[in-house]
């Protein structure tokens, strides 16, 4: 389990990246779940976070507020997805932005394009 610092400090990192869809600044960040998670064989049990290493920036609108968050409660992951794109290719181009695979960090096998895998 990675210490609290390093969580800390990917969030921050993260945090500073614009909104992954909208590229507005100040996102917030999303715990991805659900939708294209459960796809690649990710699931969480209820009340849990899936990783913290699985986080994307989204504009609040499309994080809880509004009618298309993804969060929000007006619509479903799926849907959200649909509209957006899925919260994989977003957690991808989260791991090319900060130059880690952020699925390997949270302990998933998942190749990431542009990302070298490391070798043991």
């Amino acid at each position: 389990m990675a210490h609290l610092a390093e969580i800390s400090r990917h969030w921050t990192r993260v945090a500073r990246l614009n909104c992954c869809v909208t590229h507005e600044p100040n996102p917030t960040l999303h715990h991805c779940h659900g939708g294209s998670l459960r796809d690649i064989g990710l699931h969480k049990s209820a009340g849990r976070k899936t990783s913290d290493w699985l986080v994307i920036p989204l504009a609040s609108r499309l994080h809880s507020g509004g009618p298309q968050g993804i969060d929000g409660g007006s619509i479903t992951v799926r849907e959200w997805e649909e509209l957006f794109g899925t919260q994989v290719y977003f957690l991808e181009w989260v791991s090319r932005q900060l130059g880690l695979n952020v699925f390997t960090q949270a302990g998933i096998e998942h190749a990431v394009p542009g990302i070298p895998e490391v070798v043991s």
